[in-house]
């Protein structure tokens, strides 16, 4: 991969006025048109008003020469034994800005983000939508939100997808997508074998309510204010979805008055939850896998922080734009179908239509005012410290606006990973404790945290999570058992697609078939168990910090706690 550099050079002389990383060797006619209304402005200034040159500015010049890029691209591409740090080659360019002032442009080599044993695959295939009692978005999988909360969960839509979405949280249907059905779903695309989606029911000992296919009400909704919600290309026709029958069980969630009103919002916080490179393309997300391993996500991208994964995407999107030109303007991706085959699709490439998440995301704001987030979680594992510090800090003032009966402003809480499943679940877990359990201070009223019966002959009950790991951890916390059912409350609250503690149970009971899968399972459930005991932990830390306002990060609150973290040495399924 190779980074251009825009500077402006002032009568020969560098003047460092800006420096930026320009990712992009296409332009758009919106960018021409930008260019033309820039450099009009530009030709009625001063020099010495040039210091106010703006990085849109400077990425409208290097868009003006995409050939002069192309081709020191390809120059640089020739001296691969030879190359070294610095400016590898340098291009210069009078703007008809004043005598003696140049456009300096120049490539560099850089870390490619789409190496040559990789390729693009789409984020979506037949079968992605888990979640059952809500109108399925089309392009927006397992698009839902938690019941009585301003909170909401998604897989990365595609552009239409999330014009849907937007349009859904501006109206005032959004309770409609609020499932109170629980799934268990414990697959996974990341399986080198050809193991099919296993939607595994969620236990619910309670309750106790048969939610089978036969109970499930067909209804027809015929447009986005009744709830109809295919891709935005065909609002005006009709789809039929499953609606679920009302639970005749008195629910565990109380409404909360401001919470539970079904009022547009007008404003939308996102949280992305992936941790691999994803790039648009003709409104399509896209991630690179390796070739050999086509269902598995990159692994050595762990622990990479958001900052870093962005700067990647830019990459991502400047080989891939490369890549097309030098092909015929034409790229390779691969397409997931049934039972997880991948077959090769050509796209005619588009110059100027790659996009990445945050520039998706933020071409929306003309629809709702946006604050996009990214907080890389791995897949399937738990969140590190630094991830659960920033869901706190991004979550904690939130509430006061949720609750308030004088403010107008109602900020929507979304998260999305690739599924929406375990990464988004795992988001909407901790803001649910953060948000509903410890900031609004209705842990009491909220959540029913009142122990559950354990097993009458006293053996562990593994679906109530009753593993050796946690146990011990309950009995080091403060007040550990109610610690414990808060977080269990809160998970039941946000299992629409995966039960988080029931998965473990899941996996713990295919890992004893002794199959060709049980080692599978078995690391499988002790990812989620270690997820499962952090997010315990997580919890006993909001219930002492909440109140005190945070003044101590999680991090620091960890440190001086490695009696909790010398338990995860031992971590078993037993």
């Amino acid at each position: 991969m190779l980074k251009a550099f825009s500077n402006v050079i002032q009568h020969g002389k560098n003047s460092n006025v800006v420096r930026n990383d320009i990712l992009k060797r296409e332009m758009s006619s919106s960018n021409r048109n930008r260019y033309r209304n820039w450099r009009r402005r530009k030709n009625a200034l001063n020099q010495s008003q040039l210091t106010s040159f703006s990085d849109n500015e400077a990425k409208a010049l290097v868009w003006n020469f995409p050939d002069d890029l192309v081709r020191m691209v390809k120059a640089v591409n020739t001296k691969t034994s030879t190359i070294g740090a610095g400016e590898d080659n340098v291009s210069y360019h009078s703007l008809g800005l004043g005598k003696g002032i140049y456009a300096k442009l120049s490539v560099v080599r850089a870390e490619p983000a789409l190496f040559e044993d990789q390729v693009l695959k789409l984020d979506h295939w037949e079968g992605n939508q888990i979640l059952r009692g809500a109108p399925e978005v089309i392009g927006a999988p397992n698009f839902r939100r938690i019941p009585d909360t301003i909170l909401f969960g998604v897989g990365q839509p595609t552009s239409d997808g999330l014009d849907s979405i937007f349009k859904i949280l501006s109206s005032t249907f959004t309770a409609r997508y609020a499932s109170k059905l629980s799934s268990n779903d414990i697959s996974t695309v990341n399986d080198n074998a050809k193991d099919s989606a296993v939607f595994a029911p969620s236990f619910d000992k309670e309750e106790n309510i048969s939610e089978s296919e036969n109970d499930l009400a067909k209804i027809t909704i015929n447009s986005v204010e009744n709830a109809k919600v295919e891709g935005t290309e065909k609002l005006e026709g009709s789809v039929e979805v499953n609606a679920p029958k009302e639970h005749k069980a008195k629910s565990r969630l109380r409404k909360v008055g401001a919470i539970q009103n079904d009022a547009p919002f007008t404003k939308v916080l996102w949280i992305n939850l992936r941790e691999e490179p994803v790039i648009y393309i003709e409104g399509k997300p896209y991630a690179p896998r390796d070739k050999e391993t086509l269902n598995v996500n990159l692994d050595h991208l762990i622990g990479i922080e958001g900052l870093d994964l962005e700067n990647m995407e830019q990459i991502l999107k400047a080989d891939v734009s490369y890549k097309a030109l030098q092909d015929g303007k034409k790229i390779e991706v691969k397409k997931q179908e049934k039972e997880m085959n991948n077959v090769t699709e050509t796209l005619n490439f588009t110059p100027g239509t790659a996009q990445t998440p945050r520039e998706l995301w933020e071409g929306k704001k003309r629809v709702l005012p946006l604050q996009y987030a990214r907080v890389p979680i791995t897949d399937e594992c738990a969140p590190q410290e630094r991830d659960l510090e920033e869901l706190v800090f991004l979550l904690k003032d939130l509430v006061l606006l949720a609750t308030s009966s004088v403010s107008s402003t109602r900020t929507a809480v979304v998260f999305n990973c690739q599924l929406g499943r375990g990464r988004t679940t795992t988001g909407l877990v901790c803001a649910y404790l953060i948000m509903y359990v410890h900031l609004t201070h209705l842990e009491e009223s909220l959540l029913d945290t009142s122990a559950t019966e354990g097993k009458s002959d006293g053996s562990p009950d593994y679906l109530n999570g009753e593993y050796s790991v946690v146990t011990q951890l309950v009995s080091l916390l403060q007040d550990g058992q109610k610690i414990k059912n808060q977080v269990d409350r809160a998970i039941d609250a946000c299992s629409q697609v995966q039960n988080l503690r029931e998965a473990i149970f899941e996996c713990r009971q295919r890992s004893l078939l002794e199959d060709e899968n049980s080692k599978k399972y078995e690391e499988r459930g002790l990812n989620y168990l270690e997820r499962y005991w952090w997010l315990i932990v997580f919890n006993a830390y909001l219930a002492e910090q909440a109140p005190l306002g945070f003044k101590e990060n999680f991090s620091v609150w960890m440190s001086r706690r490695w009696d909790y973290k010398r338990l995860l040495k031992k971590l078993s399924l037993n």
